[in-house]
């Protein structure tokens, strides 16, 4: 079996239609399409139930008790059959030609761990909100990169990815305690194993809307600097990375968690957040940075 897709589903209903008629699209067919009903609390279940029976593919629907979506992504890891398992969330749809692209990639490019491409931002009723796409605001790197993502953070677009199975960690690849940057750890550790291909095009399209978790910004600035340090220091990346990408990196995640802690009043924690991290560099972007800590405090209070 070639190609596996998981979903992981949560009251989705609403949108669920849409992503599987853009699976149901595609120019090369899905070999199966797995469904995680990760506790939903209203008919969601039923309706995967009902989908999987009527569907012209080959429909596998898993129920769990709620575990949050990176649990539910590891669930039907699990089950998948797959050599490459491609991933989307239950409210984003794919452009027609992103398997048959995706796969042409993996199969011709052995050292490939996965494949990700960019994809249009469009709103809940699926119609362009923007004009630039995803990645278009970001450099996106292909080959060997994880020194890239450390210095520069992640640039994967997790509903684009599609991956080589035997490359996965042997473990429940997606941790949840690092939810919403669980995509990003997963990532950065398969970066650290082979290379990460892109598509230079749209091959998704990616609903933005108000309740995406994704956009609590404080929680996300908070993780990906935990991400980050907790995978440094575990050895999970090995040592075949610049030291100074690592460093510059830190320094930027760092900042974006400081002034994510001052934008919500949180000024001990940020004073705490430099304590704990400042000492061990005397280079000037952090001293820099612990200037413009006590600055922004200051002025905050004055306002």
């Amino acid at each position: 079996m070639k190609v596996s897709v998981v979903i992981p589903c949560y009251n989705g209903k609403r949108f669920l239609n849409d992503a599987f008629k853009s699976i149901e699209a595609q120019t090369r067919q899905v070999d199966e399409l797995i469904l995680v009903n990760d506790g939903s609390k209203d008919d969601t279940g039923l309706f995967l139930d009902e989908y999987a029976k009527k569907s012209p593919l080959n429909v596998r629907v898993i129920h769990q008790d709620n575990a949050g979506s990176g649990e539910a992504r590891n669930t039907g890891i699990e089950a998948a059959q797959g050599e490459y398992i491609a991933f989307i969330d239950q409210d984003d749809c794919w452009l027609p030609e992103k398997i048959e692209k995706q796969i042409k990639v993996l199969d011709e490019d052995k050292e490939a761990v996965l494949v990700f491409s960019d994809g249009y931002h469009v709103d809940i009723d699926l119609k362009p909100i923007r004009q630039d796409t995803i990645l278009r605001k970001r450099q996106a790197y292909e080959g060997f990169v994880l020194n890239e993502i450390l210095q520069y953070g992640c640039f994967v677009p997790n509903p684009t990815v599609m991956v080589r199975r035997s490359c996965l960690p042997s473990e429940r690849p997606f941790v949840q305690s690092f939810f919403p940057c669980d995509d990003f750890d997963l990532y950065l550790r398969m970066a650290a194993k082979g290379k990460l291909r892109f598509i230079n095009e749209p091959l998704i399209n990616y609903r933005l809307h108000p309740d995406q978790e994704s956009r609590k910004q404080l929680n996300l600035a908070k993780t990906n600097f935990e991400v980050q340090i907790t995978r440094l220091e575990d050895g999970s990346l090995g040592d075949d990375y610049s030291k100074e990408a690592a460093r510059i990196g830190n320094k930027r995640l760092f900042c974006g968690y400081g002034k994510a802690l001052i934008r919500e009043g949180r000024y001990t924690e940020a004073c705490e957040l430099a304590k704990k991290h400042l000492p061990g560099d005397s280079g000037v972007l952090w001293w820099l940075w612990w200037t413009k800590l006590r600055l922004g405090v200051k002025s905050l209070f004055k306002k």
